[in-house]
């Protein structure tokens, strides 16, 4: 009896492996013959499942040839990103950049010159279509950072990013692509408060591969003798001297001269206005150039000088 119960007992546990032995048979076979079905998501739908939901609120959006970029908000107050850009390319997100605010073309302040930068406009000169993106950080009056951006059929990249005191692009007829302006921050907040600090201006174009200097848009006629004789007569009339400080009109007109390529009238002009009976002359004048020369385009304004003495070092008393 005992065998009995051991041999049938044997042949069920053989017949329930046979069994799973032949369903997974064709479950595997089923899987193999028939088609994947792959879903088909519309290009709108794609975009916005990789959307984080905190940008929900779609502000804007371009398009141009195989891009769409799309600059999304959050609509929260009292975070450090509201913004988020998006750049995507034959449906796929290729770019994501989150910050506080972002336009398309200028700062808010410069939007009379977005007419020059429409998304595709060839902005370097180099055939190829360009996007001009402006990012705000939420500073009074500042802290903005304008970048351009490469738009190829098959490549993107960015191509460089305009600093905080960025401003607008311009046509210039010998330019095969736009200038742009923008102000040196260098002396920002020096020896004066914001509002007074000087920011020269500078003229920017796409030349072999980067952004520099146009040094034959910058350059300027020196300025005859009378001319600074003039400049300098109101300078020393400036009431700050009454209180032994040099006023910011000095400096300012001093590098106006030195961003024009006239670094010899510039010094011409500070020896002539400096009053005998108020000391630190040199002291300023040494503080000034190494001042000058932390400027980012410091090697470039040397050669707008022409080897002139933009800044040869601290000045040495004799």
């Amino acid at each position: 009896m005992q065998k009995l119960n051991i041999y049938i007992i044997s042949n069920a546990i053989v017949a329930v492996i046979f069994f799973i032995v032949v369903m997974l048979g064709v479950i595997d076979a089923g899987r193999k013959s028939a088609p994947v079905q792959q879903a088909v998501v519309p290009d709108s739908m794609s975009e916005q499942s990789e959307q984080p939901r905190q940008f929900s609120r779609l502000e804007t959006e371009l398009r141009f040839q195989n891009y769409v970029v799309s600059i999304y908000n959050n609509g929260e107050a009292g975070v450090t990103q509201l913004s988020s850009l998006r750049v995507v390319r034959d449906g796929n997100i290729i770019y994501r950049q989150d910050g506080y605010s972002f336009r398309f073309g200028h700062p808010e302040f410069a939007k009379q010159y977005d007419y020059l930068i429409p998304i595709g406009t060839d902005i370097t000169g180099m055939g190829v279509p360009n996007l001009v993106i402006t990012e705000w950080s939420g500073g009074n009056h500042c802290c903005f950072v304008t970048s351009v951006y490469e738009l190829g059929k098959d490549s993107f990249r960015k191509i460089t990013d305009f600093g905080a005191h960025s401003y607008h692009f311009e046509k210039r007829d010998q330019e095969k692509g736009l200038v742009f302006f923008v102000m040196d921050p260098v002396f920002f907040g020096w020896k004066s408060c914001n509002a007074d600090s000087p920011m020269p201006e500078l003229i920017l174009a796409f030349r072999e591969g980067e952004y520099r200097i146009t040094l034959d848009l910058m350059r300027k006629p020196a300025p005859s003798l009378q001319k600074l004789e003039s400049l300098s007569a109101t300078i020393r009339n400036n009431s700050s001297w009454h209180n032994n400080a040099p006023p910011v009109i000095l400096w300012k007109t001093m590098l106006d001269l030195i961003y024009s390529g006239n670094a010899d009238s510039a010094w011409k002009l500070f020896d002539m206005t400096w009053p005998k009976k108020v000391a630190g002359k040199l002291e300023f004048l040494n503080v000034f150039k190494l001042r000058l020369a932390e400027s980012e385009y410091w090697e470039q304004i040397r050669r707008l000088n022409e080897g002139k003495q933009a800044c040869s070092g601290p000045t040495r008393s004799r």
